[in-house]
């Protein structure tokens, strides 16, 4: 039986999640965690078979969770279960070392199955994301778009801006100096010729990074 690590901030989607899973007889869920802490802490702790997280969770995201998980074992296998659209995010999450990207909206039968794939070493994505992912992992630098431009930092901080955080919100909730969040605004600025935390916003908004507010207008 695989031994899977759950993370996601959701109770009522773990709740879910967990039962497709081990209703299906492939795995059984052996911990929980509700942010990206607690994942990497669970993951130290257990030590699963597979880890299933979300992108968005609170304290520490999907992907900085990836690379702390990916330092303590280069062999973790981890599998990304998500809302947003494998088009922004899933070449992202394979180079930070995940071996499976699939949203939330696949159907019963094809999670367990990711699972089991990704438990066996191979690499699982949903059928709708393997051309778009081939592409971005192949595309030059010279010719990427501004999207994958953006350092794993970058986009995060690009989230938070988008989200509303002020600077000094962000170096506390990222455990760095208000200067580095500075730095990395500037970069955000001069990578998507933006001038102004507004133009960030609005390019976090039009690439699904974040959900558009209901009384934001652009």
């Amino acid at each position: 039986m695989i031994r899977v690590l759950l993370a996601d901030d959701h109770a009522l989607m773990r709740s879910g999640v967990k039962h497709i899973i081990e209703e299906a007889g492939v795995a059984t869920v052996v911990a929980e965690a509700s942010d990206g802490v607690e994942a990497v802490r669970e993951f130290k702790r257990t030590h699963p078979d597979v880890v299933v997280l979300d992108v968005s969770m609170p304290r520490m995201d999907g992907l900085e969770a990836i690379k702390h998980i990916m330092s303590l074992d280069s062999r973790a296998r981890i599998l990304v279960l998500t809302v947003h659209p494998e088009r922004q995010y899933a070449a992202r999450f394979l180079k930070a070392g995940a071996l499976g990207y699939v949203t939330k909206g696949i159907g019963t039968c094809e999670l367990p199955e990711a699972i089991r794939t990704v438990a066996g070493g191979r690499c699982y994505l949903a059928n709708e994301a393997k051309d778009i992912v081939a592409m971005q992992l192949l595309v030059s630098r010279s010719n990427v778009a501004p999207m994958d431009r953006l350092s794993n930092r970058e986009l995060q901080i690009a989230c938070l801006i988008a989200h509303g955080k002020r600077v000094r919100d962000i170096a506390d909730e990222l455990g760095i100096s208000i200067k580095t969040v500075y730095t990395y605004r500037s970069r955000l600025f001069e990578k998507l010729s933006a001038h102004s935390d507004a133009e960030i916003c609005q390019f976090a908004f039009a690439n699904k990074l974040v959900d558009v507010p209901s009384d934001q207008a652009f």
